[in-house]
């Protein structure tokens, strides 16, 4: 698992990398790293055996370049266009089509467009369905539909609790009811169980701390003991471990 910057909380923005090998977090020193930034997005490209790192802000104006993580060191990726300035997207990679989704973010406005990225260049899917403008969401490939499944976000009206598919022509909202409309939430493939899970957010001026599954149908909430309340935070898979991993994010009381 690699992370990379963020922000201090006290204005101060980072760009060291890290890297977590299942026991304990070790700083890497690369020859070149990409410019202090949060709000970026980060995801492992396993066709091109790449960590593929996207946007981000260091003040008000948000970034649009493309960096690539080789285990070594950041490169700056020169592709022939991008997505454009945005912080609060989210990426997956989508195993089914072997290429990296970017989907939404923020720009000054809220964005809702969809990017592949295939190891050298972005390019716009030109989808006749699709969400709505949102930032703050969340993506995930599940592999009980083989497909992106995206829930909730800040949208321009508010949080939001729709679950959406990506399919080979486009977007389809699935007519499911579950969690509350929430962003800044975590979500992960279980593959020891085979189901998505969510966990916390924020919603109504208040962090959350309750957990959902998805199995490909339906979403259920799990009545388990949890960490304390938290927005921001970010999670994973373990493969080795066959477990989901929530990494910190601002906890609350």
């Amino acid at each position: 698992m690699v992370l990379f910057g963020g922000d201090a909380g006290n204005g101060q923005y980072l760009n060291d990398t890290w890297e977590w090998d299942g026991s304990r977090w070790t700083e890497l020193k690369p020859q070149s790293s990409p410019p202090r930034r949060a709000n970026h997005a980060l995801v492992y490209d396993s066709v091109n055996e790449k960590v593929v790192l996207y946007g981000g802000s260091n003040g008000p104006l948000a970034r649009n370049d493309t960096w690539l993580w080789d285990g070594t060191n950041w490169v700056q990726a020169t592709p022939d266009q991008n997505p454009g300035r945005r912080d609060y997207h989210a990426l997956v990679f989508d195993e089914g089509r072997g290429k990296v989704i970017l989907f939404g973010g923020r720009d000054g406005g809220r964005l809702n467009d969809t990017w592949e990225w295939d190891g050298t260049n972005w390019t716009p899917l030109d989808l006749p369905s699709k969400p709505s403008e949102r930032s703050h969401h969340a993506l995930v490939y599940d592999r009980n539909l083989n497909r992106v499944v995206l829930f909730g976000g800040m949208g321009n009206g508010g949080p939001l609790n729709d679950t959406w598919a990506l399919e080979a022509t486009g977007w389809t909202q699935l007519p499911v009811s579950g969690p509350s409309g929430r962003h800044s939430h975590g979500l992960a493939y279980d593959t020891l169980r085979n189901k998505v899970v969510l966990f916390g957010g924020f919603s109504a001026g208040d962090a959350l701390s309750d957990t959902w599954e998805w199995d490909g149908v339906s979403w259920t909430q799990r009545s388990v003991p949890a960490p304390f309340k938290r927005m921001y935070t970010r999670s994973s898979t373990m493969p080795s471990a066959a477990r989901s991993f929530s990494s910190a994010g601002r906890a609350t009381a």
